[in-house]
Parts: structure tokens; sequence; C-alpha cells
């Protein structure tokens, strides 16, 4: 099986069911197609979210650490 697709029965290949008979192979590649052109605006999109979040992320982060400046001579707390 197939994820997102639906089986069709031998039998209904053979008796001519509606869903057989009204299946259009160049109807199904044009939404085939459209469906993967809205995949890729998706995905897009994401990357966009991601990117935005991380500046607003990293802003943040800046405005809340301090800068310590050292000079020589300056008594610091070195672990060993």
């Amino acid at each position: 099986m197939v994820y997102g697709s639906k089986a069709v029965l031998l039998t209904d290949l053979d008796y001519g069911a509606p869903r057989v008979r009204a299946y259009d192979e160049q109807g199904a590649e044009a939404s085939l197609e459209d469906t993967m052109d809205q995949l890729d605006e998706a995905r897009d999109v994401a990357l966009l979210r991601s990117a935005k979040y991380q500046q607003a992320l990293r802003r943040y982060h800046g405005h809340q650490v301090w800068g310590w400046a050292f000079n020589v001579g300056d008594l610091v707390l070195r672990l060993i």
C-alpha cells in the first residue's frame, strides 16, 4: 500500500465503478504538479519563519547578555 492513495479492486475495474470511470489521467497529473508546487511554497514559508524566529532569538539574547571588558592586570577567577 502507498500512503495517501486508495486501492482499486479488480471487480471495480471489471464492472466499471464510477470512481474508475471518472478518473482522468491528465487531471491527476495536473493535480499532482499543483500539490508539489504548494509543497515547495510551504517549505519556503517554513524556512522564512524559522529564519525570522532565529533572528528574534539572537536579538533577545544579545540584549540580555552583558559584555565584560578585561584589561591587563585585572583579577579573574580561573577554574582548573
